[in-house]
């Protein structure tokens, strides 16, 4: 693994923007990958970040969120370190309360932002360049 991105979660989202930036297509309108993040800054060893990701986690659906080396899933009640637990294991929602409370806030003012932009990419109040 590349040792700048041994501690920073990426998802497939990431490649649109990634993808845009090479070929020179920025930028992109708001409503356009908005979720999404160009990594040529953080390949190149310029940048660094360590944004929570959402995503959903069991084949129910539940939304889980990651952030450094926790993974919640508040939905089943699961909290794992995936710095020393990659297989998900040991579940440690009882025992980290303070890190379950700082991930489900987290998660709600995603989710929030989220449902926001959308209702504003409805009514089309959302301007074409961010």
């Amino acid at each position: 693994m590349h040792p700048i991105l041994a501690d920073v979660t990426v998802t497939a989202i990431d490649l649109y923007k990634t993808l845009a930036d090479i070929i020179g297509a920025g930028p992109l309108p708001c409503n356009e990958a908005p979720d999404s993040r160009s990594l040529l800054g953080l390949l190149a060893g310029e940048e660094t970040f360590s944004d929570p990701v959402l995503h959903h986690s069991t084949i129910k659906g539940d939304l889980a969120i990651r952030w450094d080396q926790w993974k919640l899933i508040p939905g089943t009640k699961e909290l794992f370190d995936l710095k020393n637990d990659l297989q998900e294991l040991e579940n440690l929602y009882e025992e980290y309360p303070a890190v379950v409370q700082k991930l489900s806030e987290k998660m709600d003012e995603i989710v929030t932002g989220v449902n926001n932009r959308e209702n504003r990419t409805k009514e089309g109040s959302i301007p074409n360049i961010c």
